[in-house]
């Protein structure tokens, strides 16, 4: 009866140890899935936050492009403005140097009209 009592404990303590084992590796297959489910998840904030900064990126160069044809187009306007002014200020000049033209003509003519009428 000993015997069998020792051996049923010796059963029941093997069974324990084999229940143990079983809950211990059911416990780290558990962990692994965890492990996996965050390294997934790990990937994948990876993946969006690359994608996010190539976005942010692409933006700014959009930005960056926006701002030169910007500025390329308000230089275009100065320099057109600056051609126009100087094209005004050129015909300003020609009709000055016309009417001096003019006036000496008719200083000239009004000379001349005043010696012939003294002879």
């Amino acid at each position: 009866a000993a015997d069998s009592l020792l051996t049923m404990n010796e059963r029941e303590n093997a069974v324990r140890s084999y229940i143990a084992d079983l809950s211990g590796q059911i416990a780290i297959e558990s962990l692994r899935g965890d492990v996996e489910t965050e390294q997934k998840r790990a990937k994948t904030a990876e993946s969006k936050l690359a994608e996010d900064a190539r976005e942010t990126s692409v933006k700014a160069c959009l930005e960056s492009i926006s701002h030169a044809t910007t500025l390329n187009a308000l230089e275009s306007r100065v320099d057109e403005q600056a051609r126009q002014e100087e094209t005004e200020a050129i015909h300003g000049w020609m009709e000055a140097i016309t009417l001096r033209v003019e006036a000496k003509a008719l200083q000239n003519e009004l000379k001349n009209t005043r010696n012939g009428m003294e002879r």
